[in-house]
């Protein structure tokens, strides 16, 4: 799928995170797809469409529907220096917005990453 598309559907999927959080993290697999695909991918604003999604579902759902998400601080930290050395000032203010509600909703997130 076109760069665009896949943007558009993990923005998509945040948007509508509030009202269809237990579908959305219910349907683990598929999500760990999308997550996975949108991290590995080569755009970065694909990248940090994903990065948006991880931090709408910590956001959201309740630690045991976040948990496995852990695993992803060390991607989700390379995708927000990416955006820095990018330039993308409008993208990575947005992030760094989603970082920080993360942060307020859920400090044990970025715990583990912040061991390392």
């Amino acid at each position: 799928a076109p760069p665009e598309r896949c943007e558009a559907a993990m923005r998509l999927l945040v948007d509508v995170m509030p009202t269809l959080k237990n579908e959305i993290v219910g349907a683990k697999q598929e999500l760990g797809h999308v997550l996975q695909a949108g991290l590995e991918h080569s755009g970065l604003k694909v990248r940090a469409a994903a990065l948006l999604l991880v931090c709408g579902i910590v956001g959201q759902a309740d630690t045991a529907g976040w948990t496995p998400l852990l695993q992803t601080t060390g991607v989700l930290m390379q995708v927000l220096k990416q955006l820095a050395q990018a330039g993308d000032e409008e993208l990575l203010q947005e992030v760094i917005q989603a970082f920080t509600d993360v942060a307020g909703w859920q400090p044990d997130f970025f715990k583990p990453s912040l061991t390392q």
